[in-house]
């Protein structure tokens, strides 16, 4: 089983920059303390910004390490809450973005249109193992 460091945002529905979201990163920290693979693995933090983006001095990323187990667990979280924002017309996009202590990386777009199993074989491609996601 591998692991990965992951970061989790929430991008402006027409710039694609990340926006102040603060509540719904906390909405959505809190939707993965449902799952027992997250518990105690992910929390608010601040993502270093380049020169020309906006957003310094609010949360604006769930941040933590996963394993290539709960990786397709937490797309499919992601994939769940993103569906449940949709229904309150809440727009933007969720970019998950894992990395590796040898320099892989790997970023996902998901909005309401994505399709689960597009992004779980991404993550199976990622880390290299055939059964991210088996048991979603």
């Amino acid at each position: 089983m591998h692991t990965a460091q992951v970061a989790i945002r929430i991008d402006h529905p027409a710039t694609g920059e990340p926006v102040d979201t603060e509540e719904e990163l906390r909405q959505l920290l809190a939707w993965f303390r449902y799952e027992d693979a997250f518990r105690g693995q992910v929390r608010l933090d601040t993502l270093p910004t380049t020169p020309h983006q906006m957003g310094a001095g609010w949360v604006d990323a769930i941040v933590g390490g996963v394993s290539s187990g709960a990786a397709g667990a937490l797309v499919a979280s992601v994939i769940a809450w993103v569906e449940r924002r949709r229904t309150r017309d809440k727009g933007g996009a969720v970019t998950i973005e894992f990395s590796t202590d040898d320099g892989k990386q790997l970023r996902l777009s998901c909005d309401s249109t994505t399709a689960a199993a597009e992004l779980l074989d991404q993550v199976r491609t990622f880390f290299d193992d055939p059964n991210v996601g088996a048991d979603e």
